[in-house]
């Protein structure tokens, strides 16, 4: 997949209108926002150009198998009670 610049910015509007304070997941960015259509390589560049733009943050999350990656705006002083609820560590 070719990245646009409008993919930097369709990525950033789709972090931040999410409703999980954990942010979203890799997995939910390639298949929900690129219908799977975007390679590992180009997620990676796109995800580094989206932390150098903004107060981005990607952070990983134990599972029992492999841990599972999310992105989200970094978090104000206000949200830290709203991820320590749903059991996010950072």
């Amino acid at each position: 997949m070719k990245l646009i610049p409008t993919d930097l910015d369709r990525l950033s509007d789709y972090i931040d209108n999410t409703e999980d304070p954990r942010g979203v997941t890799r997995t939910h960015i390639a298949k929900d926002l690129f219908r799977n259509r975007i390679g590992r390589a180009d997620l990676d560049q796109l995800l580094n150009k989206l932390a150098t733009r903004g107060p981005y943050e990607a952070w990983q999350e134990r599972t029992r198998g492999r841990p599972r990656t999310w992105i989200r705006r970094r978090p104000t002083v206000d949200s830290w009670e709203a991820l320590a609820r749903c059991g996010a560590r950072t």
